[in-house]
Order: structure tokens, then sequence, then C-alpha cells
């Protein structure tokens, strides 16, 4: 079990994916994870079940913290970096959950002395299936950066990237889970229309687009061929290919993660 002491700054829906899926991961306990999250009573709730430390004031967080995450909405990450940075030591290091704002606000807050790290994750990180995308600067070192990898690896998957593609990363893998449940959803919607119970077309579904997500990345082949390998000539499963093809399926999702990137 990792020993680092982990703080949250934030204890909302990306905060809390985060934390439940630290815990449930073993690689942390919750004795180890120090939270404020403001007066909100979900917060205390989640404290109740998981067992974390819930405190009144970033400035506890960062007092019994190696590792700092900030994981409150944008509008307020400058107002709390203005808050810790007279506590914040050149060991401890910074990780921004928050999307924005970049690094530059980060360094000019707090100093170009300080450890800081954006990082990207997406909610399925509370079933451990999460994807992070992570961009860093100096005066991060290997070995902050491999304690950084590891609390990301505990709950999913990582990617570096320039920091200039993040919020291309954001779309793409944050912002997707939710056009993947409307996928679920569509495909479930189908399936009861001819007559399946909601609940086994809700399994069905899911289960389905998890298993092929697993597949394309540990195959690391082109999606393509593995839609081909399905789609037999003259077949069940290229007839509805084309039917997705003819009503803009393709042009619907790229224009999706195109608008989600402008959006930032």
């Amino acid at each position: 079990m990792n020993k680092t002491k982990i703080g949250v700054i934030g204890a909302g829906k990306m905060g809390g994916a985060i934390i439940k899926g630290l815990i449930d991961s073993t690689v942390y306990s919750a004795q180890q994870i120090t939270v404020s999250g403001g007066k909100s009573e979900r917060t205390a709730q989640l404290a109740k079940v998981l067992g974390f430390q819930l405190v009144h004031s970033a400035a506890e967080v960062v007092a019994a913290s190696q590792v700092i995450l900030i994981a409150v909405v944008p509008k307020l990450v400058p107002t709390i970096l203005k808050e810790i940075s007279p506590l914040l030591s050149e060991d401890q290091i910074v990780v921004s959950v928050a999307g924005n704002p970049p690094l530059a606000t980060f360094r000019e807050i707090l100093g170009k002395d300080k450890k800081i790290v954006r990082a990207l994750p997406n909610t399925p990180v509370a079933v451990l299936a999460g994807m992070t995308s992570i961009c860093f600067e100096a005066p991060v070192q290997e070995a902050e950066l491999a304690e950084v990898f590891q609390l990301f690896q505990a709950i999913g998957k990582t990617e570096v990237i320039s920091e200039d593609l993040m919020n291309t990363a954001s779309a793409l893998a944050g912002s997707s889970p939710a056009f993947v449940d409307v996928f679920i959803e569509a495909m479930a919607d189908a399936a009861v229309f001819k007559g399946m119970p909601r609940d086994a077309a809700y399994r069905l579904a899911s289960q389905a687009v998890m298993g092929s997500a697993k597949l394309a990345y540990a195959s690391n082949q082109n999606p393509a061929i593995l839609k081909d390998e399905v789609c037999v000539p003259g077949g069940t499963t290229i007839a509805g290919i084309r039917s997705l093809e003819k009503n803009g399926m393709r042009s619907a999702v790229i224009e999706a993660i195109i608008a989600t990137v402008e959006n930032h």
C-alpha cells in the first residue's frame, strides 16, 4: 500500500469519484486522505460511508497532505490558490483536476518554485476505470511525477500530453462518458421497443460497450479492424452499420467532440 498522504480540496462529483476510487483501489487507505468539501451534507455523508478525514478548510488539507488535489469548480481555483499559497512547501505537489485554469495561472499565484501538475480524469475513476490526461512543467521531477502516476493509475489509465491538447483530451475522455451514456440509453430504448425488459436492456448494452472498449484498448488495433471482424458480408451487423452511417452517427460524434472542445 502507498503511504503518501493525499489531500482533496473540493468533494463534488469529480472529487468524490476520485476519493471513492482511491479507497476502493486499496492502494490508499481512507486514513491517508484528508478532504475539505465546504458545508455540503453530501460530503459529510460521503465521509461517513468512506471513512476519510473531513476538515473545514483548505489550510487543514495542506497541513495534512503531501499531494494536494484541487477539485473545485474552475472559477474558484484562483481563490483557493491564493489561500493555500503561503502554506505550501517546495516538497508538496499540487495537482489540479479542475479542468481550468492553465499551468501559467498556477505558477503566477503559487510561484515558479512550486510543483504543479494538471490532470484531467473522468468519472469512471469511481469504478477504477478512469482515463486521466496529465501535463506538467519544471520543477516537477521524475519522482514527483511517479507519485502522481501511481495515484491516477490506481483508479484507471493515464496519458501524458502537452498542455495545448488538454481541452481536446477533456472532450475526448472527460465529456465522452456522457455521450456513451446516450448511446447506451438509445440502444436499450431500441431493445425495449422490441419487447426486452428495460433492466435487461441496460445490462446488455452496458456490458457490450464496456467489453468493446476493453478489447479496443487491449488489442491496440484500429477500431475499423475490430468493426470489420464483426461484420460478415451481407449480415445483420453491416446492415446496422449502414443505418448508422445513413443517419449521420459518425458526423454527429465528430461534431459533438469538436463542439465540446470549442466551448472551453
